[in-house]
């Protein structure tokens, strides 16, 4: 097992040698991904911007607001107006779907 000072970035690398092959850890990583401009592969930009995001723990953390501010607008709404929207699960699904349904057209509300 080598750990080592990564100079570029300032991280701790530890690298362990097996015999199935050598392994790195990277802790407190700094990611660079090249922005999308259109261009690039979009696939290969989307992956890596989940994978940090992940790392960051923000993926987690995004999933359960989302799931908290759902829960919270199908609470306070009624059984017959919950009914069709409860399998949505987006807030902003939910919110535009609730808008459409019930915001008057005119501004005389």
């Amino acid at each position: 097992m080598t750990k080592t000072n990564d100079s570029t970035s300032g991280d701790d690398v530890e690298e362990k040698s097996s015999t199935s092959g050598t392994k790195t850890t990277v802790q407190s990583a700094r990611f660079e991904i090249e922005k999308f401009d259109g261009m690039n592969n979009f696939a290969i930009w989307q992956c890596e911007v989940r994978d940090v995001l992940i790392q960051q723990g923000l993926v987690v953390k995004w999933e359960r607001l989302n799931a908290h501010a759902c829960s919270t607008i199908q609470l306070c709404l009624g059984k017959q107006q919950k009914y069709g929207v409860m399998n949505i699960t987006y807030t902003k699904e939910l919110w535009n779907a609730l808008e459409t349904k019930y915001m008057k057209k005119s501004a005389k509300n």
